[in-house]
C-alpha cells in the first residue's frame, strides 16, 4: 500500500483493511509518518506484521521486474504542507508504467519536470503524455474533487479518464505490455 501523504481522503479505510486483507508492504514519506495520523496508521499495521518503509527522492525497491522509483519528498526537504510533501512513486513493469502523485502542487510538479528532463496542470501533462488517468473520490465528497480545471485539462491532452465515483472501485492489470482496465461498474477497457 502507497500512502501518498495522511489526509483523511487518502488513508481512510486503510486501517480497516489490515485484519482483512494481508498488506506486506506500507509506503509512506518521513513527512507523513512525523503526522500522528500517519504514524497511527503505521503503528496499527505494523501490529499485523506489515513492514514499513519510509521513501525519500531517489530510493528504489525491486522486486522481480517490478521497480518503484520515489520521485518526492526530497530527502530532509519538507514544507509542513502534506500536499506538497506527498510521497510520489513511479511504478516500471517492463513496457508499462504508471506515476502515483497523491495531491501534489503544480510547483512540484514543475520540480519533477525539472528533475526528469495544482495537479494535472498541462505543462505536466504534456511533459509526461499519459494515456489515461485514475481519479479516486466519492460522488458529492466534501472536498469537491476532482477539479473541473484537472478535468479540462486531461481532457484537453487526450488521457482517457476513470472515476470511482463513476466507476466504483477500478482495477488495472498488466503483464508489463498491454493493460487491462476494469471497473467494479462499468465495462472492460483495454490498452
Amino acid at each position: 500500500v502507497l500512502i501518498s501523504h495522511p489526509d483523511g481522503d487518502h488513508i481512510s479505510g486503510v486501517a480497516e483493511l489490515l485484519p482483512l486483507l494481508p498488506v506486506k508492504c506500507l509506503f509512506l514519506s518521513p513527512a507523513a509518518y512525523a503526522e500522528e495520523a500517519g504514524r497511527n496508521l503505521a503503528e496499527k499495521a505494523a501490529a499485523f506484521g506489515t513492514k514499513i518503509f519510509l521513501l525519500n527522492q531517489g530510493d528504489r525497491i525491486r522486486q522481480g521486474g517490478v521497480e518503484l522509483i520515489c520521485l518526492n519528498p526530497p530527502e530532509g526537504h519538507y514544507t509542513g504542507d502534506s500536499n506538497a510533501d506527498s510521497l510520489v512513486v513511479r511504478l516500471n513493469y517492463r513496457k508499462f508504467s504508471a506515476l502515483f502523485t497523491g495531491d501534489i502542487p503544480q510547483e512540484v510538479e514543475y520540480s519533477l519536470l525539472a528533475g526528469s528532463g495544482s495537479s494535472s496542470s498541462a505543462d505536466f501533462l504534456n511533459g509526461l503524455a499519459p494515456e489515461l488517468a485514475v481519479i479516486s473520490c466519492a460522488e458529492n465528497n466534501l472536498y469537491g474533487h476532482p477539479h473541473p480545471r484537472v478535468l479540462e485539462d486531461l481532457r484537453k491532452a487526450g488521457v482517457k479518464i476513470y472515476q470511482t465515483r463513476s466507476g466504483g472501485a477500478i482495477t488495472l492489470t498488466t503483464r508489463g505490455k498491454r493493460l487491462k482496465i476494469k471497473s467494479f461498474i462499468s465495462a472492460f477497457d483495454s490498452f
